[in-house]
């Protein structure tokens, strides 16, 4: 703000000055104000919107807009003032006087200017870098927790199939032959004897829910025994068999719960691709541990759930070498590869996809990783499994 004060001092170097030409340049001092607020609106408000309000506060680096207000208010209020009386004819001494003051004052507002401009797009960069991160974030806390939800569901439907009168009988049969022989005819028998037995179930299941349930019965020793939703039980150089697979080299699940007897909740990729699993464990009437059951949970609806309609799109991409035992998988025309990676959910955006490279999700596999595309920023970051490892 210029004070009156002030512009009297100036009038007063003058030599002879005339009355006309004081009443004439004094006022020229009061609209400086309005000009300079007139600056400051007209350029913040079309960055930030209405003036007065505050840019969106980053924790690194709070910023006020009001900050940098005062800065415009005195290059609106030098050059309203230096206009002004060039256009009302000042003297040559006085307009000598005047740029020797205003010329050094705006090359300073002019820096200053910049390096306010700067400060401030450093500002929005940073709040969008931690916006993305904060979308994440969320993003996989809802993931987990629906994990979590899904395999308790899994262990709720499991348990209404292991303690069954057949279920007991199953075992009984299996284990009176060699469970450590894939093709042994107990476990066949055994795997036949279920799928009689436990068809009207699962029928109805199927009816009232309007898909199969998934159903998985594994041996003490860490083989499968039957899986009900398949007609043959896995697959064989390419070919389905009715056999019983081993499972001990990629499915610690089971494993766990055949050591332990207790429950195992997380996700874990196996034969049938990534599920959520709830494992349980099969207990005799007297307390013998006969094996474990589980029922698996698809994780394409986790990825639904997360996915924020219009703002997000979720793919997941697998380590190709998962391909030796997930029999899902290994259709690459559901499942089409990707270099070192097979992609297992694909992304509602197509154009999502065309940015996804193998550089790119190698770079996820030791954390997560941003990659800007104009508008859009890509964020890739590893799936742990149960055990909180990267499969």
């Amino acid at each position: 703000m210029v004070h009156p004060t002030f512009a009297n001092q100036l009038l007063n170097t003058w030599k002879k000055p005339s009355e006309t030409m004081k009443m004439a340049l004094l006022p020229t001092f009061y609209p400086l104000i309005p000009v300079g607020n007139h600056i400051v609106i007209t350029v913040l408000s079309r960055k930030f919107g209405r003036y007065g309000k505050k840019i969106p506060q980053s924790p690194e680096k709070p910023v006020n807009r009001l900050q940098f207000a005062h800065v415009f208010d005195m290059l609106g209020m030098g050059v309203g003032f230096v206009c002004r009386l060039a256009g009302r004819g000042c003297p040559d001494d006085i307009m000598k006087l005047i740029w020797k003051l205003a010329i050094p004052q705006i090359c300073i507002v002019v820096c200053f200017g910049l390096i306010s401009f700067a400060v401030i797009n450093s500002s929005f960069s940073s709040l969008r870098e931690q916006y993305v991160r904060d979308v994440i974030e969320t993003c996989f806390k809802l993931i987990t927790k629906e994990i979590k939800t899904s395999a308790l569901k899994s262990v709720s439907e499991t348990s209404v199939f292991v303690r069954l009168p057949v279920v007991m009988q199953a075992y009984e049969i299996a284990l009176s032959g060699d469970i450590d022989d894939p093709y042994s005819p107990e476990s066949q028998a055994a795997r036949d004897f279920l799928r009689k037995e436990l068809g009207p179930m699962l029928d109805s299941y199927s009816n009232l829910t309007g898909k199969k349930l998934e159903l998985h019965f594994h041996l003490p020793n860490g083989f499968s025994l039957v899986r009900l939703w398949r007609e043959y039980n896995t697959k064989v150089d390419g070919k389905w068999a009715d056999i019983s697979d081993d499972l001990r080299s990629y499915r610690p699940t089971v494993m766990d719960t055949n050591r332990t007897g207790k429950v195992t909740l997380g996700l874990e990729p196996g034969s049938g691709g990534f599920a959520i699993r709830g494992v349980v464990p099969v207990i005799a009437p007297d307390g013998r541990q006969l094996g474990s059951a589980e029922s698996l949970q698809q994780f394409d609806s986790i990825i639904e759930a997360a996915t924020e309609e219009g703002k997000i799109a979720i793919t997941l991409y697998a380590n190709n070498e998962l391909l030796e035992f997930s029999v899902e998988l290994q259709n690459p025309e559901a499942y089409p590869p990707k270099g070192d990676f097979v992609r297992v959910i694909e992304a509602k955006d197509s154009h999502v996809e065309s940015l996804i490279t193998t550089e790119l999700l190698s770079k996820g596999k030791d954390g997560v990783f941003f990659e800007h595309f104009g508008s859009m920023t890509l964020a890739v970051s590893p799936l742990a499994n149960y055990k909180g490892t990267v499969p």
